[in-house]
């Protein structure tokens, strides 16, 4: 896939890509930050799932479905009335068409490079104004918690053998996270639970071996 990609360097986005067009945007200049140059493998994961959909993300989409199929059931029987099971169902639309492909391509970025990766999202979480807990439940945006997506790397990490590297960033991260004083919403666990996060990094981690 490496040989046949093409990266240009005219983004005023940061980091962007055209997975069916195999073409990634980096920023100009930005071959002289060694920092974020790890940003590519993340770019190339999504060009990755254009090719390896199913290898990917094929068992971790099935576990998926029954999470949000068991919480929809559970909300038509005990809160039908409440407009929580449309909202239910958005999260899940929201998972599947959009933040899986980011998670996807964060743990294809640490397959690649491992630990720079993990430093690299950590830098531009401090370097973002705005929550790192959002979206939630009943939000709408096309990219998951930076905190979500920050526990998906620890567990691609320690997947990888890297489990002293996912521990340090831990670390860091929580003393960001207090230094910040936010803290996550009710529904934050469920729409994020550690559980699907784990296997997604292990499906992930398995395709692509």
């Amino acid at each position: 896939v490496c040989s046949s990609d093409l990266v240009t360097g005219f983004s005023n986005q940061y980091y962007w890509t055209k997975p069916e067009l195999y073409i990634i945007a980096a920023p100009s200049g930005e071959n002289q930050n060694l920092l974020a140059l790890p940003s590519i493998c993340h770019e190339m994961g999504h060009i990755l799932l254009t090719q390896f959909l199913f290898e990917l993300t094929g068992r971790f989409l099935v576990r998926l479905t029954g999470y949000f199929k068991d919480e929809q059931l559970r909300a038509r029987l005990e809160e039908p009335a409440t407009g929580y099971p449309m909202l239910v169902t958005e999260l899940y639309q929201r998972w599947k068409n959009d933040w899986l492909a980011e998670f996807a391509s964060d743990v294809a970025a640490i397959y690649l490079v491992g630990a720079p990766y993990g430093w690299l999202y950590l830098r531009l979480c401090i370097s973002l104004s705005g929550s790192d807990f959002h979206p939630v439940l009943g939000e709408d945006a096309a990219h998951p918690a930076n905190d979500a997506r920050m526990r998906c790397i620890m567990a691609a990490l320690r997947r990888v053998g890297q489990e002293q590297a996912a521990a340090d960033l831990y670390t860091l991260w929580e003393n960001y996270l207090q230094a910040s004083g936010e803290t996550p919403p009710a529904a934050y666990v469920f729409c994020y639970p550690d559980e699907l996060l784990d296997a997604l990094a292990e499906n992930v981690i398995a395709g692509c071996t």
